[in-house]
């Protein structure tokens, strides 16, 4: 176990599952290449940003739960679960991802890892070996962690992002279209009400219940919109909890009516 956790690289240890399957990619197609001569590609046609799932194969166990999470600031988190271990079996690791020149195939990296590639495509996040092919053979379905699709009834905050439509009771005009807020990972929250960018800590803790902390502004001074924008900041440090039903958040104070609504946005 010792040397799977100093490793800890997901390609290298594939590539040890089976020798078989190694073999394969080295006799199988060239690097992969993808046409960009429409100018699509995985980064600039799909919502790749989002939390993939799978189980890989394994040497030494039965099997990594693997559980991929990439958001749009180019930064990733990922647990692995050695499935069958009875102690030391999980593990967490956080870094950077870029893509290559076609923008469809990324690169992740973490300190003490090496670093290693996947081919994202339409929700799926394919494993390449250290040269950039994908696995080939009986075991290459093994090989792809599928993207986790949220509805618009899911109840989860995290990763959604929400235009304002309401505050107090009154309506936003179709004007304001940059008010929103997003709920980003590890309890972090961005927002913006006027031509201030907000930010701070959100938690939910339990099913409809929120609250946000060390709300900041950049302070700029704004030609018009300051009033919307102190009432909203205001608005967020008094809610402690929500709701989300076919994709229209709003937060409460003590369930009376609701401070802010919003609308999810695809």
């Amino acid at each position: 176990m010792k040397t799977i956790i100093t490793t800890l690289s997901v390609v290298l240890l594939l590539a040890s599952c089976k020798t078989d399957v190694k073999d394969q990619s080295q006799n199988g197609s060239d690097s992969i290449q993808v046409s960009t001569s429409d100018g699509h590609n995985s980064q600039n046609s799909l919502t790749y940003t989002g939390t993939y799932k799978g189980t890989l194969p394994c040497a030494s166990c039965d099997g990594i739960e693997t559980t991929l999470t990439l958001v749009d600031d180019k930064n990733f988190t990922k647990k692995m679960v050695y499935l069958g271990e009875k102690s030391n079996n999980v593990f967490e690791t956080k870094g950077t991802y870029s893509f290559d020149k076609s923008g469809s195939v990324i690169t992740l990296k973490a300190k003490g890892e090496e670093d290693y590639m996947l081919k994202i495509g339409e929700n799926v996040a394919i494993m390449l070996d250290k040269s950039g092919k994908e696995i080939t053979g009986d075991l290459s379905e093994n090989y792809k962690l599928n993207k986790v699709l949220e509805t618009a009834n899911s109840t989860s905050l995290e990763g959604k992002k929400f235009k304002l439509v309401e505050l107090n009771g009154k309506p936003i005009g179709e004007t304001r279209k940059e008010m929103f807020i997003q709920f980003l990972e590890k309890g972090r929250f961005a927002a913006k009400a006027g031509c201030n960018n907000l930010g701070g800590d959100f938690k939910s803790e339990s099913e409809m219940k929120v609250s946000f902390s060390k709300v900041f502004s950049t302070m700029m001074a704004c030609p018009d919109g300051m009033d919307t924008e102190s009432v909203f900041t205001a608005a967020l440090e008094k809610v402690d909890s929500y709701s989300l039903q076919d994709g229209k958040l709003q937060l409460y104070k003590a369930k009376m009516a609701p401070l802010a609504v919003f609308e999810l946005v695809p």
